[in-house]
């Protein structure tokens, strides 16, 4: 068969997707994604990748905006011909297959030396506990005044650093308007919250010991009465400088 892969090899992990179709978008190629519909034209070229966008779309949704592919690497290709033998009996058709081969590939994780940043990207998150009307989490996050949530951060492990030395909490793509948030940091020593303030929506934790927990957790308490009422942002994140 066929394989068909884009011009440009990819090597794609967990990043930071723009929305909930970013598999999708891996997957096709950036240049061919294309969900407006009212543009496509008759040509096989056009009506093939129509054909395996709403395959994929009709399989693939990546909520909170999270390819829950994580540190593991796939290689994806494209086959003109089924895997499996079928035949529609008692009409005429016209058979067009496409089958999407996708295979998970052994990567060895080569840790670097000296001091090394883990980024946003490279965190699990769970809500922990919730008082709030609706579903709150720290993509899209949104609170109304009265509302509080805690958020646990973990790096996947490939991405646990032996010794950290810095904490970075910070808030993205913000739309209310106090520029100072306060934040409520889990001490896993003394098993209290200790506040914090994001100035510029961010802040830097040079001694973070008593803050990170088993497997380099990190714990957050946000209550959005401290927050003026009303939170919008895009992100809630954590990051890790250290050494493995």
């Amino acid at each position: 068969p066929a394989i068909q892969t884009p011009q440009t090899s990819r090597i794609f992990l967990r990043g930071m997707p723009t929305n909930n179709k970013q598999t999708v978008i891996d997957l096709l190629g950036v240049e061919r994604y294309n969900p407006n519909s009212a543009s496509w034209t008759l040509s096989s070229s056009d009506q093939a990748l129509r054909r395996r966008l709403l395959f994929l779309t009709s399989l693939i949704d990546d909520p909170y905006g999270s390819s829950g592919r994580a540190d593991r690497v796939y290689l994806a290709g494209w086959t003109d011909q089924a895997l499996t033998e079928f035949a529609l009996r008692g009409a005429d058709a016209n058979t067009q297959s496409e089958t999407l081969i996708l295979l998970e590939l052994l990567a060895e994780h080569a840790p670097p030396p000296g001091s090394v940043t883990v980024s946003a990207e490279q965190f699990g998150w769970v809500v922990r506990q919730q008082q709030s009307f609706g579903a709150v989490t720290p993509i899209g996050l949104v609170m109304q005044p009265g509302e509080d949530a805690v958020f646990e951060y973990t790096p996947f492990a490939s991405a646990q650093l032996a010794r950290v030395d810095r904490l970075t909490i910070a808030l993205k793509e913000v739309t209310s308007g106090a520029r100072i948030v306060p934040v409520q940091v889990w001490d896993w020593d003394a098993g209290i919250w200790e506040g914090v303030e994001l100035v510029d929506f961010q802040t830097v934790i040079s001694a973070p010991a008593r803050f990170i927990g088993p497997n380099n957790a990190v714990r957050l308490r946000v209550v959005s009465d401290g927050a003026g009422g009303y939170l919008r942002a895009g992100r809630l994140v954590v990051e890790q400088s250290g050494v493995f």
